[in-house]
């Protein structure tokens, strides 16, 4: 017997696409995520018969979880999963459509199921669902899940505070010795998590410029990352023990510099100011979110790194000034400080990383210290400015890799902050649909080989 894996590397459609390069590759792929979405919709939909009808008790099974468990011999929490999933697509059948046209995968699909269970949020999602099919297919995942977030904080601000309080009060941090080790564990609210990310990337940063010197010190131009010394847990371990020993160091409060930055719109403080309960609560809440849903893309009030802020923890920072916040335009961008030079330096630097510290290149998420700053259009070949519309963050990387290979990086119209990648023959790296400009797709189910 012929082995799968073997038989299918003689597959003449395996074949073709090992020959395939560029935009033409990626939209092979695409052709075989287009069927693996719709099979996922025919899965969901078989659930859903099978939940709504009861026929699982036909087999004795207890309920619709037992039955997929039963079926499909997978975990618990993946079939609860898909009953979920399945639920979701039978209250909202627009995004079970997205799926079935491969505009919406499934990440974006559990995020949709996410919300769907949110008891308070549920009775607006049908409402939002267009816009959140919109955002889903053409914005990357990360950002996805980020709108999906302040969605879910405008339709149940309470739930938000809530889950902001739980987090606060069931904060803790334990030590237990081990034998030769040791073992320490924490839990927080995100503001607070997102602190302790900043200093420990920081320190990091530092013990990785370190490692890096005394390997080109010992390996000269045959250095490489496969020569560092220490790993890279073993660095932020590191880094960390580094942190606990300089803790004690005298500090004067004026001179400490904000650690994490809070993205917020002008709307957004002004409604945490004025609705701010003076009554038991004394807490700030957001305006309940409108049907229109346009504020999804603008409104924010979340950490760097896109951990929701709660308005009390905005106000807080407003008046200490110990955290900064920065307050962005409707485009969702720092404003020009008009810095003429060819390098971003200085407070030119500061407001483009403020603007976004993720590298822009398609696919790639690395951010932190070892993002670098790059004219989108060549300052040397183009006569690209040295301004705020024309400079992006990359990796290391990317920013090299982008000047050999001539890739472009360029803002998307129409989606504040997004970027695409283009080749240099002008076709785009990664594939998004729209469902405003979907073309018909075919019955790809029966192309699948057997």
């Amino acid at each position: 017997m012929v082995g799968g894996m073997a038989k299918l590397a003689e597959n003449p459609r395996l074949i073709a696409f090992r020959a395939l390069a560029g935009a033409e590759r990626d939209a092979a792929l695409m052709h075989v995520e287009t069927v693996r979405r719709q099979a996922e919709a025919l899965l969901a939909a078989m659930t859903a018969h099978v939940d709504s009808t009861g026929s699982y008790a036909d087999d004795g099974h207890r309920n619709t979880v037992c039955w997929v468990r039963a079926v499909t011999n997978c975990s618990r929490s993946d079939a609860a999963l898909r009953v979920r999933t399945a639920r979701m697509v039978g209250d909202l059948p627009t995004v079970g459509d997205a799926l079935v046209n491969a505009h919406l995968g499934t990440s974006q699909i559990n995020q949709f199921v996410r919300l769907h269970a949110n008891d308070r949020a549920r009775p607006k999602l049908g409402p939002a669902a267009p816009l959140l099919i919109e955002h889903g297919s053409l914005l990357p995942y990360e950002d996805f899940r980020k709108v999906c977030q302040r969605f879910e904080q405008f339709a149940d601000p309470d739930g938000a505070h809530r889950d902001h309080e739980t987090s606060r009060a069931n904060r803790y941090i334990s030590f237990t010795p081990d034998g030769a080790g040791f073992h320490l564990r924490a839990q927080g609210d995100a503001l607070s998590g997102s602190i302790v990310e900043e200093v420990l990337a920081r320190f990091a940063q530092a013990e990785f410029d370190k490692d890096w010197a005394d390997g080109v010190a010992l390996h000269g131009d045959k250095m490489c990352a496969a020569l560092l010394a220490r790993t890279h847990r073993q660095r932020r371990f590191d880094a960390f023990i580094h942190i606990c020993r300089t803790a004690g160091e005298a500090m004067s409060t004026d001179s400490l510099v904000p650690l994490v930055n809070i993205y917020c719109d002008p709307q957004t403080v002004a409604e945490a100011i004025r609705l701010l309960d003076v009554d038991q609560s004394g807490r700030a809440g957001l305006s309940p979110w409108g049907p229109e849903g346009t504020e999804l893309i603008s409104r924010r009030c979340e950490t760097s790194s896109g951990a929701p802020v709660d308005p009390n923890d905005l106000l807080v920072a407003l008046l200490t000034g110990h955290v900064r916040r920065v307050i962005t335009a409707a485009d969702g961008r720092v404003i020009d400080l008009g810095r003429r030079s060819r390098l971003f330096r200085g407070a030119a630097r500061e407001a483009a990383m403020l603007a976004g510290d993720r590298c822009i290149h398609a696919g790639c998420h690395i951010r932190g210290g070892r993002i670098h700053l790059d004219h989108t259009l060549s300052w040397a070949d183009k006569l690209g400015p040295t301004d705020q519309d024309n400079v992006g963050p990359e990796c290391s990387h990317h920013n090299l890799l982008n000047e050999v290979r001539g890739f472009l990086n360029q803002r998307r119209p129409g989606i504040p902050g997004g970027w695409v990648t283009m080749r240099f023959d002008g076709s785009r790296i990664g594939i998004r649909t729209s469902p405003a400009t979907s073309p018909p797709l075919a019955d790809l189910l029966d192309s699948v080989p057997p």
